[in-house]
Parts: structure tokens; C-alpha cells; sequence
């Protein structure tokens, strides 16, 4: 038998007194729903079909909610894979500029091998080194005497008629 507080409750065999508010919790939660039951039946046709009203338009506001996040979904997919189009453009246009870079070093290397060779050429043969230069050195978009004139023809290129 335990007391607390002027009452005397007596525990079944193998019950503690460490149970004893777990059990008046039990109680309280009973009563309290049982009260709270009397207390709906209390409420007018009036007052329920309001709360009636009330959660059926917070359930339709709820149900608006989830489609326009279900849209705005929608929308955010579409842009992540118009991004990932981007994205695989982008990845593709990097590619073909490394190629394109690999290849004009390649083309640098092979014309900067070229010219170091025909400047060793050069080196051995002096008289060719002399006409070289003057080859390079020469004017080559004036005109030389005893070449005819260049004339431009306005009907160039000729029809097909004439």
C-alpha cells in the first residue's frame, strides 16, 4: 500500500509505486476525452457545419498548394534539363576547342620545324641565301615594266545568256 498525500492506494503484487503517475495520466487523458466528447455533442448543427466549412476549405487550399508546387516542380525540371542541354553544349564546344587547339600546335611545331630547317638549308648554301633575300625583299604588288595592264571586266562573271 503506498500513500501520498492522504491517500492510500493499494498496488496489485509486483506493482511499484514509480507507476502510480503513469497511471493518473492514463486517467487524466480518459476524462479528458470523455469530457471533450460531451463537450462536441454540446456544439449546435450551426457551429459543426461551420468547422465542416472551415476544413473543407483549408483541404482545397491545401490541395491548390500541392498543384502549384507540383507545377512549379514541373516548370524547375524543365529548366534543369534545358540546363543540362546547356551544360552538354557547352562540354561538347570545350572539346572542340581543345582538338582544334591540339591541332594548330601541331600545325605551329611542324611549320616552325620546316622553317628551321630551310634556315640551316640556308646556311649552307650562301649564294641561295643571297637570292632568298632579295626574293623576299622585292616589291611585289607594283606593277613590272613590260607586263600589260591589268584591267578589271565589269561583267565578270559572264551570264549564263551571253
Amino acid at each position: 500500500m503506498v500513500s501520498t498525500s492522504g491517500l492510500s492506494v493499494k498496488c496489485a503484487p509486483g506493482a511499484t509505486a514509480h507507476k502510480l503517475p503513469v497511471l493518473g495520466l492514463v486517467a487524466a487523458l480518459l476524462a479528458s476525452f470523455t469530457f471533450g466528447r460531451v463537450a462536441m455533442a454540446q456544439e449546435s448543427p450551426e457551429q459543426l457545419q461551420r468547422k465542416y466549412d472551415d476544413l473543407l476549405k483549408e483541404l482545397k487550399a491545401a490541395q491548390e498548394r500541392k498543384n502549384q508546387l507540383a507545377e512549379e516542380n514541373d516548370k524547375l525540371k524543365a529548366t534543369v534539363e534545358d540546363l543540362k542541354k546547356q551544360l552538354a553544349a557547352a562540354n561538347q564546344q570545350a572539346a572542340d576547342l581543345k582538338r582544334e587547339q591540339t591541332e594548330q600546335a601541331d600545325k605551329t611545331f611542324y611549320l616552325r620545324s620546316h622553317y628551321a630547317a630551310w634556315q640551316a638549308f640556308l646556311r649552307q648554301y650562301p649564294e641561295l641565301l643571297g637570292r632568298w633575300k632579295a626574293f623576299m625583299e622585292a616589291d611585289f604588288l607594283s606593277p613590272k615594266p613590260g607586263l600589260p595592264p591589268i584591267t578589271i571586266d565589269g561583267q565578270w562573271p559572264p551570264s549564263e545568256e551571253g
